[in-house]
């Protein structure tokens, strides 16, 4: 007797994700199927074409057509509604992706390709999980479309240079090219971590100094406009001669009232131009030019730039691409105009068959100990190892020096406080201590 049950109908099958049920399973285990009943199903089987119900993909297209409609700016066919999600998806496409963030994609999708989830997949799964980062997860799943389409991985990150780096996309091509692509994706992962770690070193020794000059500034500021102008009646009512600690701040408290909108106009205008001169080519090497020269500072910056440019070209070289092209890689990800400048003609330099170490031969910018060891590396043909060696050591000094930085900005900003605090205490202390002394007599 056939059996009329949708699970024995062999044109139905549902995969959640794209498991299908086999026709006639339960009569093969009941014994039953080598009638002439089974081999009608069978010959069904090879008539029809199973229908596959695959739920992932369902709402992969609802999310494709949501985000087509929100690019569109057409959601609700309210004007105010449809203007809100355009200005919130502006700011979506223009918000920053951390270091962290891209560190954990990469990781993730290393993971997945190593444990065997096809590429497609393991893109679609990673912009489904990134909730957090709404701006990656569109971006993760705009590739994983290019991917579909017959692109590569590679030539997906190149459609967002803002976001993935020369080096990074080089670093995927050679994986893909050499069959290691998962491999590299985790030193990519690595090599962001550890970026990351470095980037929130130097950040946090010089946020401290930062924050305690801004609020001693704005103290100040705030002093000269609305305390020190009820002091002066106070002081000038007694008619005798003020002090000199005090002339000055009355003197200054007097030229913040007058020209206090014109100085935070200056200020402003002033950040702006030097922010538009920055962004020119000029302008940006003279900026990190006179970086690397500020004491403790420079050299903090000049070390951490160190460590992530010996990491970068090491892991350039390990993923199989040649010295000339890892140097100009390199020169793009570094975040100096002057180390970006010298890299690039040591990579002309290479091309015309001068040693790596010779043409970095800058004791400015490379110390001694790298190009020894850089010349090491050349003459034994472990260069990529020698590279990690350095970037490793300089880590090591990053976290001294910033222990260090700590430490020593601790006394200085005390000093800076007290030398101002203290000057102002003794402006407004001594014509009442002289109003003292005179009603004693």
């Amino acid at each position: 007797m056939a059996n009329n049950s949708p699970l024995s109908n062999p044109s139905f099958s549902i995969d959640q994700p794209r498991e299908t049920f086999t026709p006639g399973a339960e009569n093969n285990a009941s014994g039953i199927g080598k009638s002439a009943t089974g081999a009608a199903a069978s010959n069904s089987q090879n008539t029809s074409q199973p229908i596959r119900l695959n739920i992932a993909e369902i709402e992969l297209t609802k999310r494709l057509i949501q985000q087509q409609k929100l690019k569109q700016g057409k959601i609700t066919g309210n004007p105010i509604l449809d203007a809100f999600y355009a200005v919130n998806d502006w700011m979506i496409s223009h918000s920053n992706v951390d270091y962290r963030e891209k560190a954990t994609f990469f990781r993730l999708l290393s993971v997945m390709l190593n444990a065997g989830v096809p590429l497609i997949r393991s893109l679609d799964t990673l912009s489904a999980q990134m909730a957090k980062s709404v701006r990656l997860s569109r971006i993760v799943l705009e590739i994983a479309r290019k991917v579909e389409n017959g692109g590569t991985l590679s030539e997906g990150l190149r459609g967002f240079p803002d976001l993935f780096s020369d080096a990074e996309i080089g670093m995927v091509r050679s994986g893909e090219a050499t069959g290691q692509l998962n491999q590299i994706l985790g030193d990519i992962a690595t090599q962001l971590e550890q970026a990351a770690s470095l980037r929130s070193k130097v950040l946090g020794a010089l946020i401290y100094p930062g924050v305690v000059m801004t609020l001693l500034i704005a103290v100040v500021f705030v002093m000269m406009i609305a305390v020190v102008p009820r002091l002066t009646d106070f002081f000038t009512q007694s008619g005798k001669a003020l002090p000199l600690p005090t002339q000055i701040l009355i003197s200054t408290s007097a030229f913040f009232q007058s020209y206090w909108i014109l100085m935070i106009g200056g200020l402003i205008g002033t950040v702006l131009l030097v922010n538009l001169w920055i962004k020119t080519p000029m302008g940006r090497y003279e900026w990190d030019s006179m970086k690397l020269r500020v004491p403790l500072i420079g050299t903090l910056l000049q070390k951490s730039i160190l460590a992530q440019f010996m990491r970068q070209f090491s892991d350039l070289l390990g993923s199989g691409i040649q010295v000339t092209q890892a140097l100009r890689i390199s020169a793009g990800a570094v975040q100096s105009a002057v180390y970006q400048k010298r890299l690039e003609l040591a990579a002309q330099d290479v091309e015309q068959g001068i040693p790596l170490a010779e043409t970095l031969n800058d004791p400015r910018l490379f110390p001694d100990m790298v190009l020894n060891m850089i010349q090491v590396g050349e003459q034994t043909a472990h260069l990529e190892t020698v590279c990690e060696k350095v970037a490793q050591f300089y880590d090591e000094e990053v976290d001294a020096l910033v222990k260090g930085l700590t430490k020593a900005f601790e006394p200085i900003m005390l000093i800076v406080i007290g030398i101002v605090v203290g000057g102002m205490v003794a402006a407004v202390m001594l014509p009442i201590m002289n109003l003292s002394d005179v009603g004693n007599v």
